[in-house]
């Protein structure tokens, strides 16, 4: 399974189909779910890679660190990030 946590982009398309090809299962977040359904969602389908959109970084390392999703292992940033981006991400053990 694959998760995409994004608003609506090209990217998230492409990922569609890519998983489509690849025989994956994707797994949509939507912030308007909020942190608690994101975390339980996450937790309950053992997503492993997660696409998410720079401005979302903050919000999944510190899923990590509360002991959340804890089967997320990779994470595809769809756009631009920082090294101080990265440094979090890494840090949280992603």
């Amino acid at each position: 399974m694959i998760g995409v946590f994004s608003k609506n982009r090209e990217e998230w398309y492409l990922t569609i189909w890519a998983a489509a090809y690849y025989g994956l299962t994707i797994v949509p977040l939507y912030a308007t779910l909020g942190p608690d359904s994101i975390g339980y969602v996450l937790d309950h389908t053992h997503v492993t890679t997660l696409c998410i959109t720079s401005d979302l970084i903050d919000e999944i390392a510190q899923f990590k660190k509360d002991e959340k999703a804890q089967s997320l292992k990779n994470i595809i940033i769809y756009g631009k990030f920082t090294a101080e981006d990265l440094g979090k991400l890494t840090e949280a053990g992603l």
